[in-house]
């Protein structure tokens, strides 16, 4: 059959620029069988199903099905392949999409973090890890059959053809009987007439005739024409159209389950040609995952051992041990003496008793009880409280351990938490920060996110989205009715809704991020201007060396301080002038960048050295960087001299405006949002997700407007949810990369 059908799949390979050794892919397919449907209802050489082939200009109805047409399928097949390609940049991953989907390629990227098919390949569905290796394959026993004894057969259709116009109403019957043309060999070259019928009478249609018949058929078509009503006469009653579709599909040739979707579909740039693309595969490399998956299960521990942990800092009066897991009662009552077992007890109790080895008391203790799934982790748990005393501590972990419990990983409590459903991603990650704030509004933040402030705001959009693709595969599922469940109007409104939603929360996060790790602010000015002194002023200690001399300063000295509840970074930096000094010139390089990286640039200028209106700053500043101008050494100047307006005035030396200078600093974070409980995103790895959903939907909306079919726009918009959902970690567990990262930062007792 290759002898019929490459030189078809290979001029159009070659017209669309894709190599050429591509016309391998539909022996995987199909067995080069154009008749070839699989259990999920994919049909012909390229194995199209219904949606993605009418999405490629395919005519499919009850007459005619153009999936089972060489020519038109592979010219459909190639312009799917060209897009493929287009997402990945690389034909393994483009033909691995081909067979399981974009989507499915696109989930085993993100959770592997691979970048080419061997790299995603444990993650890919197991047909699809066999596909590629047998493309390959097939193109190798093509490409050198005949280095291992391996000759073609004769074909069993002619492989000299010629087509003519069809453009009235024709049963293939008519043809058979009036030229001695087999019936068999009309259907071998045209299997896209399903009934045997030709319903040329709204548009002409294409026949393909051996090219030696071609004269024939010419010579007797009125003959032929003439046949119609024996011919077509018993297709009129719909129940013979059944029968004779039955008839037909008897012969049918059912392939392996597989599956098109729809994919997505960014601009990615095509920087290097096809035939580059599909060099031969290196020998499969071991995937970095395997190597690091130990290490990874120690963090992400999901079977219920009882774990155990101090939950308090050392060095307090009092110190909490806690204990989770489905024998925590059992192991407690090892060590545990009280009235009653704890595993008798009810929840929400406290129990007083001492803890023993044997027959030495180690402490008196007081014994919370948590029974399952009303506890932190949701699983049975236990916190004893004891005095702080370090070995009164270690003994007590030492006896738990012996009593069957071991020590818990970091954050080994929360991720059960996150595990069993107690918090969602966002809100594990808020436990950490709420326990890091170090000002009102850093804790504010935190607070908002760990209650589920911000997942509701998520969980809203994700709802939306949802209800958007249930419209839009609805639609797939009555695609042969063309029925449109989604206005397409309203569709637009709701996407465009949506992507303000998602811009607001990524504008929300130079704030959040500011707030978390505490709100940068320059100090920056010409030499002697008292930025040193302004900055220990500010600290209420002598941070930095003071004196007149000129550039004394020669480093960035930072130091936090909380003012008005929030935590502000000040970055004391090197006077800026001309110098031959290169000390100074690396100080004042250093200057200029951390004037880049800061939120709020205070500009200080020594008022005894004015003459006229306050000189504009010497540097360049961002759009969304604020600007405070301070006039410093007010006590030097006449009393007569009046402060220019908009610029605060102090004298850091004796403290005189530096409450006005605060106010000044603390008016510049708008924190309004966060004591009103409004989501704001502080997280770098929320704002990354962010941003991904915020351009996946920007191309779902171009798409939309470009007429993208149903089951591409659905894909899109697929990608956007999956975003949202990383955030969260809710549709689905998070890769054990992700949770490691962000659970190996808690302190082991949560």
């Amino acid at each position: 059959m290759s002898q019929y059908y490459f030189p078809i799949i290979e001029e159009e390979l070659l017209r669309e620029g894709l190599p050429v050794e591509l016309r391998a892919l539909p022996i995987i397919e199909s067995a080069l069988s154009p008749t070839a449907v699989s259990p999920m209802g994919a049909v012909g050489l390229w194995q199209f199903m219904p949606t993605t082939g009418k999405s490629y200009g395919l005519e499919i109805n009850s007459l005619v099905d153009e999936r089972r047409d060489p020519y038109r399928a592979t010219q459909a097949a190639c312009r799917y392949l060209k897009d493929l390609y287009a997402i990945y940049n690389d034909w393994s991953l483009a033909i691995a999409a081909y067979n399981c989907g974009p989507g499915n390629v696109n989930k085993a990227i993100a959770r592997s973090g691979g970048k080419n098919f061997w790299e995603i390949y444990d993650y890919l569905p197991r047909e699809t890890r066999g596909y590629v290796p047998a493309f390959i394959g097939a193109s190798y026993a093509y490409a050198y059959h005949r280095l291992h004894g391996i000759e073609p057969t004769e074909a069993p259709i002619p492989l000299s053809v010629d087509t003519v116009r069809i453009d009235k109403l024709m049963h293939l019957e008519q043809i058979s009987s009036t030229i001695d043309l087999p019936i068999e060999t009309l259907r071998q070259l045209n299997p896209q007439y399903k009934l045997d019928i030709i319903p040329a009478t709204t548009k002409p249609y294409t026949l393909v005739l051996p090219q030696r018949y071609v004269m024939q058929y010419i010579a007797h078509e009125p003959e032929i024409h003439a046949k119609d009503s024996m011919y077509l006469k018993e297709y009129i009653n719909p129940a013979n159209i059944d029968k004779k579709r039955q008839e037909r599909s008897g012969s049918v040739y059912v392939v392996k389950k597989r599956r098109h979707a729809g994919g997505h579909r960014p601009p990615l740039p095509r920087d290097h040609g096809a035939d580059h693309a599909l060099e031969p595969p290196q020998e499969r490399p071991q995937t970095p995952h395997r190597a690091a998956a130990p290490h990874r299960r120690q963090v992400m521990n999901t079977d219920h051992d009882t774990i155990v942990a101090p939950a308090t800092a050392a060095g307090g009066a009092i110190a909490v041990i806690r204990i989770s897991g489905g024998e925590a009662f059992a192991v407690c009552d090892r060590i545990f003496r009280g009235r009653r077992p704890l595993a008798e007890a009810d929840g929400y109790t406290v129990h007083y008793g001492t803890v023993a080895d044997g027959d030495r008391v180690i402490d008196d203790v007081l014994a919370t009880v948590f029974r399952a799934p009303h506890s932190y982790t949701g699983e049975d748990s236990v916190e004893i409280s004891c005095h702080g005393s370090s070995y009164i501590v270690s003994e007590i972990l030492r006896l738990l351990t012996a009593a069957g419990g071991r020590m818990a990983q970091p954050g080994e409590f929360t991720i059960r938490a996150y595990l069993a459903g107690k918090l969602d991603l966002s809100q594990a990650e808020a436990v950490a920060d709420i326990i890091a704030a170090s000002s009102r509004a850093a804790h504010a933040l935190a607070s908002t996110q760990m209650r589920g402030g911000y997942s509701g705001e998520l969980e809203s959009l994700r709802e939306k989205l949802l209800n958007l693709t249930s419209l839009l595969e609805l639609e797939l599922d009555f695609s042969e009715e063309d029925v449109e469940f989604a206005d397409r109007t309203a569709l637009r409104g709701t996407m465009e809704r949506i992507a303000a939603e998602i811009d607001r929360l990524r504008s929300s996060f130079a704030l959040g991020n500011a707030i978390r790790e505490g709100v940068a602010v320059a100090i920056a000015g010409a030499p002697n201007v008292g930025k040193s002194t302004l900055l220990n002023r500010l600290l209420n200690e002598e941070r930095a060396m003071v004196s007149e001399i000129a550039g004394t300063t020669r480093d960035v000295i930072e130091e936090c301080a909380n003012i008005g509840g929030v935590l502000f970074r000040f970055l004391d930096t090197a006077g800026i002038r001309s110098t031959d000094d290169r000390l100074e010139r690396m100080g004042i390089e250093r200057t200029m960048s951390s004037i880049g990286r800061a939120q709020i640039v205070i500009h200080m200028v020594d008022a005894s050295t004015l003459t006229g209106p306050v000189p504009a700053p010497g540097f360049p500043l961002r759009p969304d960087q604020k600007l405070l101008t301070v006039v410093n050494k007010t006590d030097k100047v006449p009393a007569a001299w009046r402060l220019p307006e908009g610029v605060v005035g102090i004298s850091a030396k004796h403290g005189e405006g530096i409450d006005a200078l605060c106010d000044a600093l603390r008016e510049s974070v708008d924190t309004e949002a966060l004591y009103h409980g409004d989501p704001v995103v502080s997280n770098s790895r929320h704002y990354e997700a962010l941003s991904a959903a915020h351009e996946a939907l920007g191309q779902a909306l171009d798409g939309l407007a470009h007429g993208l079919p149903t089951d591409l726009l659905s894909e899109e918009i697929r990608q956007v949810i999956t975003q949202l959902g990383a955030i969260t970690g809710r549709g689905a567990i998070a890769p054990d990369e992700v949770l490691q990262n962000i659970f190996s930062k808690f302190c082991i007792g949560k």
